[in-house]
């Protein structure tokens, strides 16, 4: 039943239920006449599996997890010998989202069937050195099945460890095909020495490459821009959705399968991108329009951690009974933040494409506030105080501090959201709260009437994020 054109598609689901964003790679791999083997390796071998594909797949295995990919490749392989005489072999796995549209992935097929070489891979890789990226493999005739092709993967064990997967196999196998005198081709290589499909990810999709890879869109590489990357995938027709389910997935599996469906403001970070994934996947808005007379402008400056603001802005909303005006300064973040940002309905953006020091970016947000009170955010579990004494009991708190401690129970009367006095120095011109909404902190909050808040700034922002000796600040320079 196998056909000159096979697939070994290896997809890791835990307990059974497959990835939403693989159903469309399966059905792509067909639609080029490519006949695909489902390998669905589980945590629990008797697991049920589930999930759409399943009447997609012309073939499906289910195997214990171990050994990782190269594992479950050679494990069908010793099973199917005759999968040997394909073809073509394409060894593929669930690491990358796409492909963006059909006809981007029968370009590349077209360059795989046409290429004279032996084995065709479509990015490469000098990390622990050179080699071909594992994720989309095709092993093509004489090498696949000759004796050097069988010994591979005849050699090929169930490593415990990642590493050892990809110190013996993944990083060895192009040059093993290379020292036994077959031919090697890289469809979309790396110009240079880092890896493109992380630090050039964009690059590559508009040079004709149909992924994206999965890592690249969870952002777990610190430092890599992975901003708009859904645009840049949905301009070439590809559907996010089900990549952001996916995301939600393993974001849910990273935070120990922590529920957020009975509590979406779980104080949790990693909680809170599996809300957020959640939230994307859906296509919700948070409705931040401020109305024609609101009460308090919110300021927001960020440099990153969209899913702890989406956590926040619900909160807010959700207990809010009088109108807010939102102000949210991205401060050239490099990650899912203006996305985020697109769906909070009614909030002014302020969009920095190189980053401003912290009080110009307030300053930015201040300019655009409407409200008589201004409220500056900062997001986290630990509170930023300012300069330390005890709160003071509420009746001897000054007369600026009832009158906004009464605005803010006018926004947010007593419920499941609370302003919790900070400590703070006498006579400044803010006042600290601790921001918890149903017993979990959100960040900190620190409220000031409008008139004084440019002094507000300068001194709270001073104290929070000082300046390095090199740095000024022309004050004439909103």
């Amino acid at each position: 039943m196998f056909a000159n054109e096979i697939a070994l598609f290896v997809t890791h689901a835990r307990d059974g239920a497959i990835k939403p964003h693989v159903a469309h790679h399966i059905a792509s791999l067909r639609l080029c006449g490519i006949v695909c083997v489902l390998i669905v390796v589980c945590d629990k071998v008797d697991a049920a599996v589930t999930g759409v594909v399943l009447g997609q797949a012309d073939h499906i295995f289910r195997r214990a997890n171990a050994g990782f990919d190269f594992a479950a490749w050679a494990h069908v392989l010793r099973l199917h010998p005759e999968l040997y005489d394909a073809k073509i072999l394409y060894l593929v796995n669930d690491s990358v989202f796409g492909p963006t549209h059909s006809e981007a992935l029968e370009r590349v097929i077209t360059r795989i069937r046409a290429s004279e070489a032996d084995l065709v891979g479509l990015t490469d890789n000098a990390d622990r050195g050179w080699h071909i990226q594992s994720y989309f493999l095709a092993l093509r005739q004489p090498f696949l099945g000759s004796e050097a092709g069988r010994a591979f993967f005849d050699g090929v064990v169930s490593y415990a460890h990642k590493n050892d997967v990809v110190n013996e196999y993944e990083t060895q196998f192009a040059r093993y095909a290379v020292a036994r005198g077959f031919r090697v081709e890289v469809l979309f290589p790396t110009p240079d020495w880092l890896d493109a499909t992380l630090h050039n990810w964009r690059r590559l999709l508009r040079a004709g490459f149909p992924y994206l890879k999965v890592g690249t869109a969870r952002a777990l590489v610190q430092g890599v821009e992975t901003a708009d990357w859904r645009a840049e995938m949905g301009l070439r027709g590809y559907d996010t959705a089900p990549a952001d389910l996916t995301l939600e997935r393993l974001a849910r599996e990273a935070a120990g399968d922590a529920s957020v469906s009975s509590n979406p403001m779980h104080d949790d970070e990693r909680s809170a991108l599996v809300s957020m994934h959640e939230f994307l996947a859906a296509g919700d808005t948070v409705d931040l329009s401020p109305g024609a007379c609101p009460l308090i402008s919110v300021l927001a400056v960020l440099n990153g951690r969209p899913a702890r603001l989406l956590h926040l802005m619900r909160a807010l909303v959700l207990e809010r009974q009088a109108p807010i005006d939102a102000v949210i300064v991205d401060n050239a973040s490099i990650d899912d933040t203006h996305h985020v940002l697109g769906r909070l309905a009614g909030a002014t953006i302020v969009t920095n494409v190189a980053p401003l020091l912290p009080l110009r970016a307030a300053r930015q947000a201040l300019a655009r506030a409407r409200a008589d009170v201004v409220i500056l955010l900062r997001l986290g579990k630990r509170p930023d105080v300012g300069p330390s004494d005890p709160p003071p009991p509420a009746e001897e708190t000054d007369e600026d501090g009832r009158a906004l401690r009464a605005v803010l129970g006018r926004v947010w009367p007593a419920g499941e959201l609370s302003f919790e006095p900070l400590a703070n120095s006498a006579g400044m011109p803010w006042q600290a709260f601790d921001l918890v909404h149903r017993g979990n902190r959100l960040g900190t909050a620190y409220a000031m009437w409008r008139p004084h808040a440019p002094e507000a700034l300068e001194l709270l922002i001073g104290f929070l994020e000082p300046r390095r000796a090199d740095e000024t600040l022309d004050p004439s320079i909103l």
